[in-house]
């Protein structure tokens, strides 16, 4: 076999294989950043009818920097055409970027189905995708949205640990007090993100889902029952709670409970209302300026 025909061989398979990733159902989780998506997505994962993975960027990296990329080159090629008077050339037209990008999807999710190649839905979890529903929805019309929310005074906190432990000095230099990061956070992240998925979730009712974080904590088998049946997948007990086993704190911690701290994990204390530990006056006032009326409408004042 020549090595021509050995990748003829390879592409036929890969073709094959984004074509199943391509014909599943999608389904995209949603959530300011430390709202608890990665949670969520273990806990989705986990079932035997779905894989749900993260975070692959699609709608916010992936498509704008196709975008970008095959426009340049036809900006190079209308160029050329332009100083030698040829304009027969070809270029990529928008059917056939749309092509690209599905087909860049399919080649990047097909490795997430080896090991379970009949699950009936293939979810992907990046949080900044509540700003890029749009995107996403002209791609996979069908697909469904999950959002999940948390009092965004947690957000802060858990938020204010993660980048110092992931940036350190870096992130102190932007954001020297937690109030500067709160503002930062409302502004730019908690608010934008839950406004734009509910936009979405009022123009398409039947494909958007919303649970708090909180909820989850407090009764996680029956927010779970409710989840389950959204996606249309088995919600039997013993489906849910086999993956909440999976998903629960002390596995993905590694063995801590909820509530024994480590500032060290990406998992760093798993417990609700530790903003209450951690806020002073002006991180209150900040908050309460810019989020208050969010906070009232989602029932957390």
């Amino acid at each position: 076999m020549s090595q021509s025909t050995s990748l003829i061989h390879v592409y036929d398979q890969l073709h094959e294989q984004i074509k199943k990733v391509l014909e599943k159902q999608f389904f995209f989780v949603v959530g300011c950043q430390k709202s608890g998506t990665t949670w969520l997505e273990k806990i989705l994962d986990n079932h035997p009818q779905m894989i749900c993975r993260g975070e692959a960027v699609f709608g916010n990296v992936l498509a704008p920097a196709l975008n970008q990329a095959l426009g340049a080159f036809n900006e190079q090629i209308k160029y050329r055409n332009a100083q030698l008077g040829d304009y027969n050339a070809l270029m990529f037209n928008q059917v056939q970027l749309d092509y690209v990008y599905l087909t860049a999807i399919g080649a990047l999710v097909s490795p997430w189905i080896k090991d379970k190649p009949d699950v009936k839905l293939i979810g992907e979890k990046t949080p900044e995708h509540a700003m890029t529903l749009p995107v996403l929805n002209k791609y996979f019309p069908n697909s469904k949205v999950v959002q999940i929310i948390r009092d965004g005074r947690d957000v802060a906190v858990s938020g204010w640990f993660h980048n110092i432990r992931f940036s350190g000095d870096k992130f102190k230099q932007n954001f020297p007090d937690m109030p500067s990061y709160i503002r930062y956070l409302i502004q730019h992240h908690w608010l934008p993100y839950i406004n734009q998925a509910r936009a979405f979730g009022k123009q398409f009712p039947d494909r958007y889902f919303e649970l708090r974080y909180e909820d989850l904590h407090a009764d996680a088998p029956d927010v779970t029952a409710r989840l389950f049946q959204f996606l249309d997948v088995d919600a039997s007990a013993e489906s849910i709670q086999q993956c909440l086993d999976a998903a629960s704190f002390k596995n993905l911690a590694k063995g801590r409970d909820g509530g024994q701290e480590d500032r060290g994990s990406f998992f760093r204390k798993g417990v609700t209302g530790d903003w209450k530990n951690h806020f002073d006056d002006k991180s209150e006032a900040v908050f309460m300026e810019l989020g208050g009326a969010m906070l009232k409408e989602l029932g957390y004042v």
